[in-house]
């Protein structure tokens, strides 16, 4: 202003003008204006230009929130219509209410639809979805429910909506349930009162209200909690359990029940557990034993290496569920 002899209303317009880039121009290279002062105006229309952009956008924004949060509370004080009575009606059927009564719930479907923030398939979806986690239609829900779905969304290693023994198994082995697989196999039992092999989400939610959680030790529920967080605290021990556990499962008692499941002779039972478990069955590891003979006579046997484990698609997904 006092280089060029303008008074303060000609700078801030002149100011003004190059940032918004309207009468931008290139810098004078006069060479009777000293460096300093190109250098200014380099650097001044260089950063300026994105300052004063954004702070015009924060501006602009803070305004239509303004002007938005205006409208919206116009529209919830807005006066009822006759179609408000009729959706209303209609929604007060579809919730099978006979008392014509609105509580907090229905009346917030209301506003949400009335408001034009939600639509009548995005209600339908929710409320199936609520009804899912409440499996007692107790009306509403707990922390415990919400528990539940979340153990069995993180423990269905194979993602096909039911558990089977192997991964019931794990479950259990995770959180310290049961002392060994036979007691874990025990209650894999009594809560798949179908005989199907596997548990559903409904028998699963009943089953961790009433006893899993209470079978959790101290230590079970931190590591609960872990899992359900994504917590990746002690990764590497949980990493180096999950194996040992899957392979255990190859050692369980089979009963008559999980006869009719993994097979009706002990070889294909023991075939159907290493399909599960990555492990060699038993009919494989003695044909492979007459192989290794029959090699050793010849002298053509090639041996293992030492520390070279057995790995399947199951254990894999054990392992990423733990990291």
């Amino acid at each position: 202003m006092q280089y060029e002899g303008w008074s303060l209303t000609v700078s801030v317009y002149f100011a003004m003008t190059a940032l918004t880039t309207a009468g931008l121009e290139a810098a004078d290279v006069d060479p009777h204006h000293d460096t300093f002062t190109n250098w200014f105006i380099a650097f001044y229309v260089m950063f300026g230009v994105g300052i004063f952009g954004s702070t015009m956008g924060w501006v602009a924004g803070k305004l239509f929130e303004h002007y938005a949060r205006l409208g919206m509370r116009e529209k919830v004080h807005k006066r009822l219509a006759k179609e408000d009575l009729e959706f209303a009606s209609l929604l007060l059927a579809n919730t099978n209410k006979n008392n014509r009564r609105f509580g907090y719930g229905e009346f917030l479907e209301f506003m949400l639809v009335r408001l034009s923030l939600a639509d009548i398939s995005t209600l339908h979806d929710l409320r199936h979805r609520f009804d899912e986690l409440d499996k007692k239609n107790r009306g509403h829900i707990t922390i415990e429910d919400i528990q539940a779905e979340l153990e069995f969304e993180r423990f269905d290693l194979e993602k096909d909506g039911v558990i089977k023994m192997v991964e019931f198994v794990t479950i259990c082995g995770k959180l310290g349930i049961g002392q060994d697989n036979t007691e874990r196999l025990a209650i894999f039992n009594r809560i798949d009162l179908g005989g199907k092999g596997e548990i559903n989400r409904k028998a699963f939610s009943t089953w961790w209200h009433s006893e899993g959680r209470a079978q959790l030790p101290a230590s079970g529920q931190e590591r609960a909690v872990a899992y359900i967080t994504g917590d990746a605290t002690n990764v590497q021990q949980r990493r180096a359990a999950a194996p040992s556990i899957l392979r255990s499962v190859s050692d369980l008692p089979i009963g008559a029940r999980e006869r009719e499941h993994l097979g009706p002779s002990p070889g294909s039972r023991s075939r159907s557990i290493a399909r599960l478990t990555g492990m060699p069955s038993s009919s494989k590891k003695s044909s492979s034993k007459n192989k290794i003979s029959s090699k050793r006579k010849q002298g053509k046997k090639k041996p293992r290496p030492s520390g070279e484990a057995a790995t399947s698609p199951l254990l894999n997904r054990a392992s990423s569920c733990i990291e």
